[in-house]
């Protein structure tokens, strides 16, 4: 295209940045469209600058698109059905009431015990999202329980003697729910979000809080802010995927290296490993879907 058509589109573009913080890849989005129905007038014999004018005129105002493109699109993917994401919270409010019965009573509580009460609350405000059909919610679910599924299956594999329990099939059925049934399900803000709490689940479900209980705690720390500022989609999110990312990473070259390991065992360390490449992609896909650098609430209600 000329250098006319190009600036055309690249003023379109930056109306499209100053009136709205989308993301990168919604702005790629709405382009495409601008560059595809420009191609489709000029192949109705209409001059290329006046079709690409004539297609941003079709598009509409800048600042109208951009805020109708935020205000339908959820930014971690598609809505679950209410089928889909009301049968996923009824699994979720089992698992949860199954967790509740395994806590401590409370004049046995310790110290320790604030721990399983915090993850018991981020579930209950997980539910909630899930209930009300919030996109973070199903993305932070899928990664979670993913990742658990995976490890129960690979016990199975090569844990002589493992079996699957009521609550094991519970979390496989409740990932075949949240999981994307086709290819648009997940944004890719949302696939760096589930990614990312996979790596979270990684750090702390391995036996790496055992035997490396400081890089653990590190691990554990940069994912959980980094799934904090995916959630915001901030830019810094990106710094403590990394984070998480190497210190997985450590672990899981030191495990490898302290003996010799048998088959099961090898496997457990090869799963932990996908902690730390889960991360790394999550932190080159936030750095492309972050809105601004600090982020901001308004996808935590969509």
């Amino acid at each position: 295209m000329s250098k006319d058509v190009e600036a055309a589109i690249a003023a379109y573009r930056r109306a499209l940045t100053n009136t709205a913080e989308l993301a990168r890849t919604d702005l790629d989005e709405i382009e495409d469209h601008l560059r595809t129905l420009g191609d489709e007038l000029h192949a109705t014999g209409m001059p290329a600058l006046e079709a690409v004018r004539e297609a941003a005129r079709r598009l509409g105002d800048p600042a109208e698109l951009a805020r109708e493109h935020a205000r339908v699109r959820p930014p971690f993917g598609a809505k679950l059905s209410r089928t889909r994401a009301w049968s996923a919270a009824a699994l979720l409010g089992v698992l949860l009431g199954t967790y509740i019965t395994s806590l401590p009573s409370p004049g046995s509580w310790a110290w320790t015990a604030v721990f399983p009460l915090l993850e018991l609350g981020c579930g209950i405000v997980l539910w909630i999202g899930l209930v009300a059909r919030l996109s973070w919610a199903r993305a932070i679910l899928l990664g979670s329980f993913a990742c658990f599924s995976t490890l129960w299956l690979v016990a199975l594999a090569f844990v002589p003697g493992f079996q699957l329990g009521p609550i094991t099939l519970a979390q496989l059925a409740l990932v075949a729910f949240l999981a994307p049934w086709h290819r648009r399900d997940l944004s890719p803000a949302g696939v760096a979000l589930a990614l990312q709490v996979w790596a979270y689940a990684i750090a702390g479900s391995i036996p790496l809080t055992v035997q490396l209980s400081g890089v653990a705690m590190i691990a554990i720390a940069a994912a959980t802010l980094a799934t904090i500022g995916t959630v915001l989609r901030a830019r810094w999110s990106a710094v403590f995927a990394v984070v998480s990312a190497l210190a997985i990473a450590g672990a899981t070259t030191q495990l490898a290296s302290d003996t010799a390991f048998l088959a099961s065992d090898m496997a457990f360390v090869a799963l932990l490993a996908t902690g730390a490449v889960a991360a790394t992609i999550s932190a080159v896909v936030q750095i492309a879907t972050a809105r601004s650098t600090l982020g901001g609430f308004a996808a935590v209600f969509r």
